[in-house]
């Protein structure tokens, strides 16, 4: 089960002090909260992730919004890594990391176009990556967030 929480009262973070190197965030309007609870070999573990955004919105729309950040995490960064081992690539220099994901993202491209079509009959351009599901969604808040909503 996730817990999908936001807050639209931001005014508190910007306060009358001022320091050098303030952090200016002048668009933001929601602060939001995704509590997931999962459970592994008997035990039950809870976090916490927090996520500030421009955009209003409501419990839903943001829980709608973290999956499908996650979806392209898992889908195309996920297989980046574990194909190309690219969490510990070290190009630095100059423009060659960005040369490289381009070149290892043309390269998992034309790998999954040129895949033959499965016997179940699905096509070739399938996505790669996990399929596990983390079970539904749920947009359900316990304890909602003082001045904002919760689902």
């Amino acid at each position: 089960m996730r817990r999908h929480a936001v807050s639209h009262d931001v005014a508190w973070l910007f306060s009358g002090r001022r320091y050098p190197h303030e952090p200016q965030m002048p668009a933001l309007a929601t602060i939001a909260m995704v509590e997931p609870e999962v459970e592994r070999d008997g035990r039950t573990s809870r976090t916490r992730r927090y996520y500030l955004s421009s955009a209003r919105l409501t419990a839903e729309r943001f829980a709608a919004a973290v999956r499908a950040h996650w979806a392209i995490e898992n889908g195309l960064h996920w297989v980046l890594d574990t194909a190309f081992d690219e969490d510990r690539a070290r190009n630095r220099k100059d423009h060659g990391a960005e040369n490289l994901a381009i070149l290892r993202k043309l390269a998992l491209n034309v790998l999954r176009r040129s895949r033959p079509p499965s016997q179940s009959g699905e096509s070739g351009s399938a996505p790669a990556g996990p399929t596990t599901s983390h079970g539904p969604s749920s947009v359900k808040c316990d304890s909602p967030v003082p001045g904002g909503e919760s689902a």
